[in-house]
């Protein structure tokens, strides 16, 4: 699990990633209501990161659950975002929150087809008020390339490696 931070003065949000078995299973909601209630969380402080891979084989099984997940409070994150169209379609979807591609997201800084897809994903999501995230953020020209293109959060090796939460100082 990663914890993000988008200013000094909002919630954490605990992001971790979803199995389609996790999704599917019907004791999930049970699950996160648990962990909240022991980290002193809300439920929309839970980030649960579904794989855009997983949505390929989308059924009314895997609707329900992701609607009912949404209905508990828990805020959807799709990762791997790698068009604008892709985009607008799960923000309708009811995705709250979108990860580009991290290869997208690389290429952006050095090529300028790239770094416009990157643009109308975050023009897509921020015209129904989502977030984008830009993932796996290795150098400062690539950094430089995902916040003019307006993401809202960003992550990777350049902010850090990921560490055991005891060992940050």
């Amino acid at each position: 699990m990663l914890t993000l931070l988008q200013r000094d003065d909002a919630a954490p949000r605990v992001y971790a990633p979803a199995s389609k078995r996790l999704v599917a299973d019907v004791r999930t909601e049970q699950y996160l209501w648990e962990i909240a209630d022991a980290f002193s969380l809300r439920m929309e402080q839970l980030c649960l990161q579904v794989g855009r891979a997983l949505l390929d084989s989308w059924s009314p099984a895997l609707q329900d659950a992701l609607v009912s997940l949404r209905d508990a409070g828990v805020t959807l994150v799709v990762t791997g975002v790698e068009d604008d169209e892709d985009a607008r379609h799960l923000v309708e979807q009811g995705f709250h929150e979108l990860h580009v591609a991290p290869a997208l997201g690389r290429a952006a800084a050095r090529d300028a087809a790239a770094r416009s897809t990157v643009e109308r994903i975050v023009a897509a999501a921020h015209a129904d008020e989502r977030r984008v995230a830009a993932t796996a953020v290795d150098d400062l020209a690539q950094r430089d390339a995902v916040v003019r293109a307006g993401v809202d959060l960003a992550l990777g090796p350049l902010y850090g490696e990921p560490a055991p939460a005891d060992t940050i100082e």
